[in-house]
């Protein structure tokens, strides 16, 4: 469903006429490389079948909280300084959302199924 979300919100920024500017599409590449390794890590769990360790998940869970605090962080100075119009950063703020509900997903999975199999 958040995968749908983000299909969503590409349809009404196309729709809408919508545009965001060369550095917010590459913050939302950058999101999808960072959510992309959340779910190859997830897939690498089940296909091995062994959990990562702690460290492992941690690991994960800095980069990808890292990356989205530094796109939240530059996000919030192109709408301070009047670079992003108001309908194009509340369509931002839904993507960043869905993916960062993409990501908590994958390490509740990684987390319960390396639970389970202790």
């Amino acid at each position: 469903d958040r995968c749908e979300w983000i299909l969503d919100c590409i349809v009404s920024k196309k729709e809408g006429n919508i545009y965001f500017s060369d550095d917010a599409m590459d913050d939302l590449k950058r999101l999808s490389v960072v959510v992309g390794s959340c779910i190859t890590a997830v897939e690498l769990q089940f296909r091995n079948g062994s959990p990562h360790d702690s460290a492992e998940l941690r690991e994960i869970k800095t980069v990808t909280r890292m990356t989205f605090d530094e796109v939240k962080r530059v996000h919030f100075e192109r709408i301070s300084s009047g670079t992003c119009p108001p309908r194009a950063a509340m369509l931002f703020i839904e993507l960043n959302e869905a993916f960062m509900r993409i990501a908590d997903l994958c390490w509740n999975i990684m987390t319960v199924q390396g639970r389970k199999t202790l």
